[in-house]
């Protein structure tokens, strides 16, 4: 996942337990910060960079707001 959606985010890595859910940013840091609040870190490669994680993935998706 790109950028920063809190209930995407959070639904698909507790729904898909099993999956590892990858959240990649332009490093905006108010997404940075939610995002870890959620527990989604560097450490464990569940944050990281947008490019890096578009690279390592095996599946990219692209989760647009209900409104748009």
């Amino acid at each position: 996942m790109f950028m920063w959606g809190p209930a995407q985010a959070q639904n698909l890595r507790d729904s898909l337990s099993e999956t590892k859910i990858q959240l990649g940013s332009g490093r905006d840091p108010v997404h940075f910060l939610k995002a870890r609040a959620a527990g989604f870190i560097e450490e464990d490669a569940t944050l990281g960079d947008i490019w890096e994680t578009i690279s390592s993935s095996d599946l990219v998706l692209l989760l647009i707001f209900d409104s748009a």
